[in-house]
């Protein structure tokens, strides 16, 4: 968050200052690599140039603004403004919903316009997911060279944030916060699966850290290496979800054993299978 954002909320009275406060807070969760700048006066993040999402103080509310949340899936916005613009409006911090907050972020750094070009291209604005985002080599949708999936890239992109993430001074605390927004933003029945299953690995083996990896819910050892983790069906449209064990898992039975289960629903009987497995994996 730069230090201008932290001025900026400051500046607020108490009410708007704690609504200002968690809604910077969310937005640098879900959006860790965006540039973050007062802009027009107000708190904005962009992604390659591109504004996405920002807040301010009016008269009698806070505004959160996505410059593309017309177009989200995910409802709750109102529409903002003559181009693709939409809102929220909060008098109170507990009217901040951060589950839905999270999911609004997550379809806001895939569904773009491209408000960067728009006085070059003299008013006309264009969805930078039909007509491609201006990429490097190998980056582009639907490139035929590199072999990978939309949704592998995303997944390496991902990974890419959380190593850059890591790369700074974080806590326990981070990591589950990191886990749980995750967790939100995924479609049912992944998301009630991923919530269960994390209170099952909790309380099977608290000396495990929560985080993600590849932006899946995940849990590593003190050595920070991941034990295992929970692959939600949508991620790669699967047809169905996967609990997975990585070499870090101590689960060693002769010389074949089972390191991946599909989930298609968490039954009592499943519930205390993964539990029995996660707290021998962990040692």
């Amino acid at each position: 968050m730069h230090a201008e954002t932290r001025k900026y909320n400051a500046g607020q009275a108490p009410g708007d200052r704690a609504i200002c406060r968690l809604l910077a807070e969310q937005i640098d969760r879900g959006l860790p690599d965006a540039e973050n700048k007062i802009w027009h006066a107000h708190p904005v993040w962009f992604l390659e140039g591109n504004p996405i999402v920002g807040y301010g103080k009016l008269k009698d509310c806070v505004r959160l603004l996505f410059w593309s949340g017309q177009s989200f899936e995910e409802k709750g916005l109102r529409k903002e403004g003559s181009f693709k613009a939409a809102e929220a409006r909060y008098t109170a911090v507990d009217q901040v919903d951060t589950a839905k907050l999270g999911r609004w972020l997550a379809e806001a750094r895939e569904v773009q316009w491209d408000y960067k070009n728009l006085i070059r291209r003299k008013g006309r604005l264009e969805r930078l997911e039909e007509k491609g985002r201006p990429s490097r080599a190998g980056d582009g949708p639907g490139n035929p060279t590199d072999g990978f999936t939309q949704e592998e890239r995303a997944a390496m992109k991902e990974r890419a944030r959380e190593l850059k993430a890591e790369s700074r001074a974080r806590t326990r605390a981070d990591g589950e916060g990191d886990l749980l927004a995750r967790i939100a933003e995924m479609p049912e029945p992944d998301r009630a699966m991923a919530t269960r299953l994390h209170a099952v690995v909790k309380a099977s083996a608290p000396g495990l850290s929560p985080k993600t990896w590849y932006g899946m819910p995940a849990y590593a050892g003190k050595d920070g290496k991941i034990v295992c983790f929970f692959q939600s069906a949508h991620k790669f449209k699967a047809r169905y979800a996967t609990f997975g064990f990585n070499d870090a898992a101590r689960l060693d039975d002769g010389a074949i054993w089972p390191t991946a289960f599909a989930l298609k629903r968490l039954t009592a009987e499943a519930e205390a299978r993964i539990a029995a497995l996660v707290k021998k994996a962990a040692g």
